[in-house]
């Protein structure tokens, strides 16, 4: 049976569905009419495997997965994603299940044009920090998409290579060099107060679009950093926070656009409060 969220655990079982849609004609047209989210992850048992101390899985398990899937490319993956369901509003992808299950290397030649008219959601999740080319490659196929989402891997605790949780400016200016222009709610986690505040700025002058920002943080960033940020997005895209928000082990802050006579009002009560 066919459900509106198809949760898959590689980019292969696409083309073993696909298969077999393609060979039941009324399979695969209640698949075109009501499939609205897909899901790629490899599910939460492996995932915590891959959090292990030593990061590594010793059952062999991804070995034989090679030998039995060829692994085709992201392109094609996509492909097959939008011709065989093409309502999806909503995309969610795992870093580690796609780039161990397909082929991952830049070919904008290839974007189809599915791929380009998606105007729904994507969410990146456990994304590993640095892998700049990777995240190019697995965000490329979506120019259109209106919601992004880009979410690191979780931090195991404060002491334990927490730096390995945390967006570098690297994976900041690839967002940048995507050109997504029609993004209007980017959410980041984790970021810090590392980030340079103009490779921040850069992304934000690029996104024509935006309406809602949101940076979680691992730890509260700094009085002097938070607040030539907050003036940054202010003048950049008319973006302003609402309180920083506490929750279990993390901060959230949520920047939200207004329009020029908001931002006047706004600027007004700030000189009043102080």
């Amino acid at each position: 049976m066919l459900y509106r969220d198809l949760s898959l655990m590689e980019p292969n079982a696409l083309f073993n569905l696909s298969s077999k849609l393609v060979a039941n004609p009324l399979w695969l047209d209640r698949a075109r009419k009501h499939v609205r989210k897909i899901n790629i992850s490899q599910g939460s048992e492996r995932t915590l495997a891959k959090f292990a101390m030593l990061d590594h899985i010793f059952s062999g398990w991804d070995l034989d997965d090679d030998k039995r899937n060829p692994r085709h490319h992201i392109d094609v993956v996509v492909a097959v994603m939008f011709t065989q369901f093409p309502n999806i509003c909503s995309i969610t992808l795992e870093f580690d299940a796609v780039t161990d299950g397909a082929i991952c290397s830049p070919n904008k030649a290839m974007v189809t044009g599915g791929g380009v008219c998606f105007t729904g959601a994507v969410k990146l999740f456990h994304y590993r920090p640095g892998n700049s080319s990777l995240l190019y490659s697995l965000l490329y196929p979506f120019p259109g998409c209106t919601r992004l989402t880009l979410h690191t891997r979780p931090y195991l605790s404060l002491c334990a290579a927490l730096q390995d949780s945390l967006l570098l400016q690297e994976d900041i200016d690839t967002l940048t060099r995507l050109g997504m222009k029609h993004v209007r709610h980017l959410d980041l986690a984790y970021v810090d107060d590392m980030l340079p505040i103009d490779s921040i700025q850069a992304l934000v002058q690029g996104l024509f679009n935006i309406e809602t920002l949101v940076f979680e943080w691992v730890l509260p960033p700094s009085i002097e950093y938070y607040d030539s940020l907050c003036q940054c997005l202010a003048e950049t895209a008319s973006l302003y926070p609402d309180p920083v928000q506490k929750l279990t082990s993390t901060y959230r802050t949520v920047f939200h656009y207004y329009s020029n006579t908001t931002c006047t009002l706004l600027r007004r009560m700030s000189v009043l409060k102080l």
